[in-house]
């Protein structure tokens, strides 16, 4: 577990005191009250500002990993074209930096469903306005460019839950009702799955196409807004509810492990909670540093990126990091 270079090789420090800054996995024997100590990982996570995207984005799509990944379509801020100039471009993350593409998409929207790798993701349906139109694109992206693919959804819908590769993605539910259907792509077209137990739109997601997870959302009942099902390739079981039941959340993780942060409900601090799901059950966490709804993420319960956002009614290019959070432990 450790990353502290003085614990190869060499002996651990003896102190009188413990260090004011310990470094994540760092060891030492503390004369005082002669115990050994570390500086490890806890549960649990904290959030910090990370460096901004280049372009503000709300409702946007996302794909890849903490330390690789892209954002591309979306609604940028007023004053600016809703659904025009720089939002059309994908803007990829290196780790440590935002580089914007100079090409852009084919069909340009919000709301869409998206899964994959950096280099490898496919995108599907969505909206633009005005006039407000409800879109079946299928687009695939290698990294640089976008193409096409010659198969639709087989019904516009927006606001879906998406998981998945660019060559095994689910599209679940959306903001047409809403509607509890479920379609696999397999890399060229698509094929309706099992239905959802609960219609929704705007809710988390995660996982892959044989292991993938929904919560919350907007659903076609209020009391079921704190939902959570899992699907295994062809149908959907029930899970543990959610803390806290809201929409427009952002999300990242797998089907045994997940995130969700942000969101917009009927709650005094909307925007700004964050809640850890185990497989079964969800628990609180740190709340992001700013609120917002409307916003992306990518990564897993030890390590994510909250992107975008909405925050007063204006898109937003920020960024938040999730990464564990450290405690002194007596071993």
């Amino acid at each position: 577990m450790s990353t502290y270079k003085e614990i190869y090789g060499q002996e651990i420090k003896i102190v009188s005191s413990d260090p004011s800054n310990p470094t994540l996995g760092q060891i030492w024997y503390n004369t005082s009250s002669n115990q050994l100590k570390g500086f490890r990982a806890s549960s649990g996570g904290v959030w910090s500002t990370g460096t901004a995207m280049n372009v503000p984005r709300s409702q946007l799509g996302t794909a890849g990993t903490y330390t690789s990944s892209v954002v591309f379509g979306g609604r940028s801020a007023p004053g600016s074209p809703q659904f025009g100039g720089n939002i059309t471009k994908a803007d990829k993350w290196n780790g440590s930096s935002w580089t914007l593409d100079s090409n852009s998409m084919n069909d340009t929207r919000a709301g869409l469903g998206s899964a994959g790798t950096q280099t490898a993701v496919v995108a599907f349906g969505g909206f633009s306005y005005p006039p407000y139109v409800v879109h079946s694109a299928t687009e695939l992206y290698n990294g640089s460019s976008w193409t096409t693919a010659p198969n639709s959804l087989p019904t516009n819908y927006s606001e879906m839950g998406s998981f998945g590769t660019q060559t095994a993605a689910v599209a679940a539910g959306g903001n047409e009702n809403p509607v509890a259907k479920t379609f696999n792509w397999n890399g060229s077209s698509w094929t309706a799955g099992g239905d959802m137990t609960n219609g929704r739109f705007s809710m988390g997601s995660a996982g892959t196409q044989t292991a993938g997870l929904v919560f919350s959302g907007n659903p076609d009942a209020p009391a079921k807004r704190e939902a959570t099902e899992k699907y295994n390739g062809s149908s959907w079981t029930n899970s543990g509810n959610v803390v806290t039941g809201r929409h427009s959340v952002g999300s990242s993780g797998t089907q045994t492990a997940a995130l969700m942060f942000g969101g917009s409900g009927p709650f005094s601090t909307k925007g700004s909670l964050t809640e850890q799901f185990n497989g079964s059950t969800w628990t609180a966490k740190n709340n992001l540093g700013t609120a917002l709804y409307q916003l992306g993420g990518f990564g897993t319960t030890t390590n994510s990126l909250a992107v975008g956002g909405t925050l007063s009614g204006v898109s937003r290019n920020f960024v938040q990091d999730w990464t564990p959070e450290a405690t002194v432990a007596i071993f």
